[in-house]
């Protein structure tokens, strides 16, 4: 059990443990489960596994199975998003997928004896996840700063060729800017309880950004073949999946907060934006909670992000003025305490 559990919460943190293999179902198969877990209200655990198990399949299936899957997680995560209490409903109107989520699903089919012994394994599984999101500890004997740097050059492939350079400089100063901000605001211990939901949430990302990185490979492709028409169509598509990021506002976080200056390129309606600023406002949640499980899920949407900028503008003109800055200053939580100037 402490084997399986390991694996689980690997593959949940964007960990390098986490197997690699994928499965032989294919992708579509494993969304048909992800989609059965749900309606057969099996416990939102369990739901996260399969929802798992799909992410380790994205690549095998085609543009429109992949552009599907980041459609219908996108939809996930806005059900769940309200548990996280950091962003608040801008739109009262709820949409035809929000009433359909709330609608009274199928009754489980497991027989009571099943579903105990279930639920005792969920509970150990929940407890080893707890156990491991506490990051408290870890955090004080190590340079936070350092630990999503890291992370963030070990993924800079996520990037093209042309702009990798100048993206990883812009993500790394975003964050560093929301890592000043989480240190601003402290968080009740009793505020920062890990949930079936968060876990639930955190495989939801997975398998949002995995899906999502496959779309824009395709439409790289396209446009290396001249396939303009199919090109824009694919991109109005993932624009309306994204634009529904904007019937939620995050609290405690503005955009000013989020470029570490007056951002005057920066227009905050634009799809891309929209999309970076969301997740920055959860990454910063995550670091002040100390939710390391979910910190790599948000930088990589992050990252997702920086990339559609780099798709729209075919370059990254609008955030030169945080590529000029050649300096970034963060305090090493180290032994030292000191202050560490980091040139990029």
């Amino acid at each position: 059990d402490e084997v399986e559990f390991e694996q689980f919460f690997s593959a949940l943190s964007w960990s390098e443990k986490a197997t690699q293999r994928t499965p032989e179902l294919g992708l579509a198969g494993a969304i048909s489960l992800v989609r059965k877990s749900y309606w057969f209200s099996m416990p939102v655990i369990a739901q996260a596994h399969f929802v798992l198990l799909a992410s380790r399949c994205v690549g095998n299936g085609d543009l429109n199975l992949h552009l599907q899957v980041f459609e219908n997680a996108m939809h996930a995560y806005l059900i769940y998003l309200p548990d996280l209490g950091v962003f608040h409903r801008t739109n009262a109107v709820k949409s035809l997928f929000s009433r359909f989520a709330n609608m009274k699903l199928l009754k489980s089919c497991i027989q009571d004896a099943t579903n105990q012994k279930l639920n005792c394994q969920i509970n150990r599984l929940l407890l080893f996840c707890k156990v491991h999101c506490d990051d408290g500890r870890h955090v004080k004997e190590r340079n936070t700063f350092d630990i999503l740097v890291s992370f963030i050059e070990e993924n800079q492939h996520i990037f093209p060729e042309q702009s990798r350079q100048e993206a990883v400089i812009v993500v790394k100063k975003i964050v560093s800017n929301i890592l000043d901000c989480a240190k601003q605001k402290e968080t009740h211990e009793s505020d920062a309880n890990v949930s079936e939901e968060m876990i639930y949430l955190a495989a939801v990302l997975r398998l949002m950004g995995s899906s999502f990185l496959e779309v824009l490979r395709s439409i790289r492709e396209m446009r290396a073949a001249g396939d303009r028409h199919h090109e824009i169509h694919i991109l109005l598509r993932i624009s309306e999946t994204i634009s529904l990021l904007g019937q939620y506002e995050a609290n405690g976080l503005n955009i000013h907060d989020l470029f570490g200056m007056t951002e005057k390129s920066v227009d905050k309606e634009n799809t891309s934006v929209l999309m970076l600023f969301h997740f920055a406002s959860l990454f910063a949640l995550c670091l002040r909670m100390r939710f390391g499980f979910l910190w790599k899920a948000c930088i990589v949407m992050i990252m997702m992000a920086m990339n559609l900028v780099i798709d729209e503008d075919r370059s990254l003109s609008a955030f030169q003025f945080l590529i000029a800055s050649k300096e970034l200053a963060i305090y090493s939580i180290d032994q030292e305490d000191s202050l560490k100037v980091l040139h990029f």
